[in-house]
């Protein structure tokens, strides 16, 4: 009859699993959460406008919304210029007028009300005072429309903003002009 000796490697492969009964997390599990975590946390920074790029080296553009044609009137209303330049974005027999863009202007909660001014092409807004509620005003684009991308200059700043473009836009209080690029959809307007 054979006798059950334990051998040396029935001893090691005791031990193993008897470390690893005893609750110890191991090394890939504790790897594991840890990058789960990091993802997590990247992807929630990620999503907060707030952390939107704040010059021209960023490479995520962000998109203009386009001014309807119903909302025509009020958007040039928050425009500065003479009534020659304006009414290039009047609505026009043959319904081929410019189109506009809307952006929104805002400041931070916690802090004092801002100044802010846009550049926009050879277009120069007048100077908004920015608070904690939003602001929307209205832009030319900033490059011929066909193009469907240009930059924003943000200029005059004092204080800190929130420029609300898809995805934000934050500048920083500074006077001299940041830089973002931006884009849009155009679509065929004019026959």
């Amino acid at each position: 009859m054979q006798q059950d000796i334990p051998t040396e490697r029935d001893a090691s492969l005791a031990e193993a699993t008897q470390g690893r009964q005893n609750g110890v997390p191991g090394v890939w599990l504790a790897a594991m959460m840890t990058i789960f975590c990091f993802v997590i946390s990247g992807a929630w920074l990620a999503s907060d406008p707030t952390t939107a790029s704040t010059s021209a080296g960023d490479f995520v553009p962000s998109e203009l919304a386009q001014v309807a044609d119903n909302d025509i009137d009020g958007a040039l209303g928050t425009m500065s210029g003479d009534s020659g330049f304006l009414a290039q974005f009047k609505q026009r027999a043959d319904g081929c007028q410019r189109p506009l863009a809307w952006v929104s202007l805002a400041g931070g909660s916690a802090q004092p009300p801002a100044k802010i001014r846009l550049q926009s092409g050879s277009y120069f807004s007048p100077v908004f005072d920015v608070t904690d509620v939003p602001v929307r005003v209205a832009i030319p684009y900033p490059a011929p429309y066909e193009a469907g991308r240009g930059t924003l200059t943000a200029i005059d700043v004092g204080g800190s903003a929130v420029i609300a473009l898809m995805p934000a836009w934050r500048v920083l209080g500074r006077n001299a002009g940041i830089t973002h690029q931006v884009l849009w959809h155009p679509n065929k307007r004019c026959q």
